[in-house]
């Protein structure tokens, strides 16, 4: 499947780099790509691609395989453990990211609210 090779390549060479982000804007210009090339992957996903045994080698070199849905199910948790280190980071510094539950996004979304 060609969207796991790209996606498999932009995890390798990785998304961000300081260095090419010398304002906040271009950060966030190229989060909307990041945000708009992942809405269309997963758009474009069947079942039989879900199920698809992707391999990879990790930054030691060994190799592994999983089902596709794995994976994906794999980098929301993940990237889950790092937002929390963040947000506890920002917080002991002062600047607590505020609330960053699932629940209270939906209530807030759901009524009309902006967070």
């Amino acid at each position: 499947m060609a969207l796991a090779g790209s996606l498999a390549r932009q995890f390798t060479i990785g998304y961000v780099r300081p260095t090419g982000f010398p304002r906040l804007d271009a950060l966030r210009a190229r989060w909307d790509q990041i945000e708009r090339e992942t809405q269309d992957f997963v758009a474009a996903c069947s079942e039989t691609d879900l199920a698809r045994i992707i391999g990879y080698r990790n930054f030691q070199n060994e190799r592994w395989a999983y089902p596709l849905w794995q994976q994906m199910v794999h980098q929301v948790n993940h990237a889950t453990q790092h937002r929390s280190e963040v947000a506890l980071l920002l917080s002991q510094w002062g600047y607590s990211p505020g609330w960053l539950d699932l629940l209270y996004f939906v209530d807030v979304q759901q009524q009309g609210l902006t967070v």
